[in-house]
């Protein structure tokens, strides 16, 4: 049974190349994922982006 707490993160960073790397072969096995990013763009404000 899957549920919230059956999951992992297998990257944390910033170089898309390696992400890239890391869904392909997700996708490649049929391993589903998620994803999430954050904007630093205009953070700099104090609240959300540009």
């Amino acid at each position: 049974m899957l549920t919230i707490f059956n999951t992992m993160s297998l990257y944390i960073g910033t170089d898309m190349k390696r992400f890239n790397e890391i869904r392909d072969i997700l996708e490649a096995n049929k391993i589903k994922y998620k994803y999430y990013t954050k904007n630093h763009l205009g953070e700099w404000t104090g609240r959300g982006t540009v």
